[in-house]
């Protein structure tokens, strides 16, 4: 095995999740290899730490995640109010165009009739 596939397989192994074939050649690889053996030791003890530390690490202060979720709340609102003013906007053109065809359709038809 090179050690760029145990490096591939490492973190399916920590799990448990390697099949029992792959799992005897990636320990037989890191019987052997010393840089292997270490990133992979490495590797074992950040899961641990980070297992352990999650709730601490991971956890924001309260004041940021209600000033992100307020700031989410106005953008939202902020993107009704395009969206309210793009339609009325869209609305105003297809008015305008509307008039406009309907002045040019009976523009021409009265000049149909009064050719009769």
């Amino acid at each position: 095995m090179r050690c760029e596939e145990a490096i591939s397989l490492m973190p399916a192994y920590l799990e448990g999740e390697l099949p029992w074939e792959k799992k005897l050649e990636l320990e037989e690889h890191l019987s052997s290899c010393v840089s292997c053996a270490r990133k992979c030791e490495e590797l074992k003890r950040n899961r641990e730490f980070l297992s352990k530390e999650k709730d601490n690490i991971l956890k924001a202060p309260r004041a940021l995640i209600e000033g992100v979720l307020e700031q989410i709340r106005k953008e939202k609102e902020n993107l009704r109010r395009r969206a309210r003013t793009l339609q009325a906007g869209l609305l105003g053109v297809f008015i305008a165009l509307f008039t406009a065809f309907l002045a040019i359709f009976l523009r021409r038809r009265r000049h149909q009739l009064e050719r009769r």
